[in-house]
């Protein structure tokens, strides 16, 4: 299981944990954001400056082509850049909140960190079979082979 983040460890010894219990990436996403940035908008600048030097040879096509894809790719590859990253931060996010609520600290365990489990306190009274007398969405609980009924008639 992870540290939480109060607790974590130094990054040497965090990039050295071959249990995997502590992560660097949220500590270094914001460096690599940074590293991507001044990549791409060096090869944004290269690109442009190639179609100035297209336009001054007299290569007019290549150097629109050049002055014009420059900061429309640059745009485009910042964003990719971002939402990846996101992308990233955002599964790292679920992860810690998995592990809130599987650990009962969350404000959806309960106060005291009860499970949502079938026929455990805050999902619904136990029954003589074990499920709350209501499934959610006001379905009665499935049958012993483990199917739902069909839904009601309206």
């Amino acid at each position: 299981m992870a540290m939480p983040r109060s607790t974590a460890k130094g990054f040497l010894a965090s990039l050295l944990d071959f249990s995997f219990s502590s992560l660097i990436t949220t500590r270094i996403i914001k460096v690599v954001y940074v590293i991507l940035t001044i990549v791409i908008s060096l090869i944004a600048v290269v690109y442009f400056i190639v179609g100035l030097a297209g336009l001054a040879s007299g290569n007019v096509g290549f150097g629109l082509a050049g002055i014009i894809a420059a900061p429309i790719g640059w745009l485009i590859y910042m964003i990719g850049t971002r939402i990846s990253l996101e992308l990233v931060i955002i599964l790292f996010k679920i992860g810690d909140d998995v592990r809130r609520i599987a650990d009962g600290n969350s404000p959806l365990s309960g106060a005291t960190g009860q499970s949502f489990a079938p026929g455990a306190a805050g999902y619904g009274p136990p029954t003589a079979t074990g499920y709350p007398p209501a499934a959610p969405g006001g379905y009665p609980p499935p049958a012993p082979g483990g199917m739902y009924p069909p839904p009601p008639a309206t």
